[in-house]
């Protein structure tokens, strides 16, 4: 699932950005922020924007509006749906040439699916990535 917006919203309304159809998911659940620190270095941060439920990160639960730090391999918990984020060089903007299989593997890979600049950002259900 690429991040294509920001913030990424995570929720049971339709206006999300991720619709989650679990019971344990809140109308507006949870979001993904792409964030730029004081010496220009892009991050990402989960914000649980006052679930019922609760949003959960590497088995920890969050506080409400309190923005948690996302690092490569985080794993984000929100009822029983789970992913690991992931961040990926785009080979393709990096000028890179490919084999067949190379090409097979971009094309039918979830996390390849899209990108901004020369990373791929987003996360894969725990499923995918096993």
């Amino acid at each position: 699932m690429p991040l294509t917006t920001n913030p990424f919203t995570i929720g049971r309304e339709p206006e999300n950005s991720l619709v989650l159809e679990s019971s344990f998911c809140s109308r507006n659940h949870a979001a993904i922020e792409r964030v730029v620190d004081l010496q220009g270095k892009v991050n990402y941060q989960l914000v649980d924007v006052g679930s019922s439920n609760g949003t959960f990160l590497n088995q920890q639960r969050l506080l409400a509006n309190q923005p948690a730090v996302l690092e490569v391999g985080s794993i984000i918990k929100i009822g029983d749906d789970e992913w690991m984020f992931e961040v990926w060089r785009c080979l393709i903007c990096e000028g890179r040439r490919f084999t067949q299989q190379t090409i097979q593997y971009v094309n039918l890979s979830p996390k390849f699916s899209a990108h901004s600049g020369k990373l791929f950002v987003g996360f894969i259900s725990r499923e995918q990535s096993k």
